[in-house]
């Protein structure tokens, strides 16, 4: 979780990088897991209660019948876009695309108690409240995919964390241009990612060709292709290695496809979304950087780098 503070200015930044670029090719997919889990149905709706007459002889009168409330309108079926196979669910599997995952866990303890449950696509919000038809008593994230692989041609597996304590993995429509239409990141498994320029890093698509100026610790890449400012010096460290000041991005195409390269006083780092809650930016170069109805503005004339703002 990122704790960024308002960027007073990115002046700092043009001291510590000059980008390039390198490549890094992904490796095939591994699927592995434990034994299926039998899928668990939603509930049937309750039939409407039927007139029971006690006697030939004896009517209701309309005043003194009360009809029952009827039932809230079921949300539409919404097409999940899964292919054919399994996704990981708990100590097992669900087999797609007739089943997803409700991902879930019980109380302080943490118990888990992931259950496969009818597939339908929808939401992070949806399909928390799809799995809670089975069990209102746990804490649950609907799954729909472990990777790109698992979605239908034109879909890529999409992370999403809407809202604290709100998390979904969804099959989500590549937009034209092949860019991943994911905000927060696309999951993958050794090389499944769907965009341009993508690299498997520990569950999620980032970006393969990044080089980056360090100071006097040189150029980042490859392995460590992160500068980290440090109280020894700045230093190039592995990506998630850097506690604090860690230079990610220094252009947006140092992202995975679709992606913006952000800034804050801590830093730079790639996201699908850089507004966030207010405290981070999009880092520019030019005003072709920034998003529609933005404009980029440097602290100084003289300033290689800015922020985009709204007009």
């Amino acid at each position: 979780m990122r704790h960024d503070v308002p960027m007073r200015g990115v002046g700092w930044l043009a001291i510590w990088c000059v980008a390039c670029s390198a490549a890094s090719t992904p490796q095939d997919k591994v699927r592995s897991g434990p034994s299926a889990t039998s899928m668990v149905p939603l509930p049937a709706p309750s039939p409407a209660p039927s007139v029971v007459r006690t006697s030939p002889v004896m009517t209701a009168s309309p005043s003194a019948t009360t009809s029952p409330a009827p039932p809230p309108p079921l949300e539409p079926f919404i097409q999940p876009n899964t292919a054919t196979g399994e996704i990981a669910c708990g100590a097992g599997t669900c087999s797609i695309p007739e089943e997803m995952c409700c991902a879930g866990s019980r109380g302080f303890s943490g118990q888990d108690v992931s259950i496969c449950v009818q597939a339908r696509g929808g939401t992070a919000k949806q399909l928390r409240a799809h799995c809670e038809a089975t069990d209102t008593g746990a804490d649950w994230h609907g799954r729909l995919c472990d990777d790109s692989t698992d979605c239908t041609t034109g879909h890529a597996c999409c992370s999403e964390h809407p809202d604290l304590g709100l998390s979904a993995q969804r099959c989500v429509a590549i937009p034209d241009g092949g860019k991943s239409p994911c905000a927060s990141a696309e999951v993958c498994q050794k090389g499944t990612c769907r965009g341009a320029n993508g690299l498997c890093h520990d569950g999620t698509c980032v970006g393969a060709s990044v080089s980056i100026r360090c100071g006097t610790a040189g150029t980042c890449r490859g392995n460590t292709p992160v500068c980290c400012r440090t109280e020894q010096g700045p230093r190039c460290t592995a990506r998630g290695a850097c506690a604090r000041g860690a230079t990610e991005c220094m252009r947006h195409d140092h992202c995975y496809a679709g992606q913006r390269c952000c800034a804050s006083l801590f830093g730079t780092f790639c996201s699908g979304d850089c507004t966030g809650d207010g405290n981070t930016f999009t880092l520019c170069h030019v005003q072709a950087d920034c998003e529609e109805n933005t404009k980029c503005v440097k602290e100084m004339p003289t300033d290689p780098y800015g922020k985009c703002l709204s007009r």
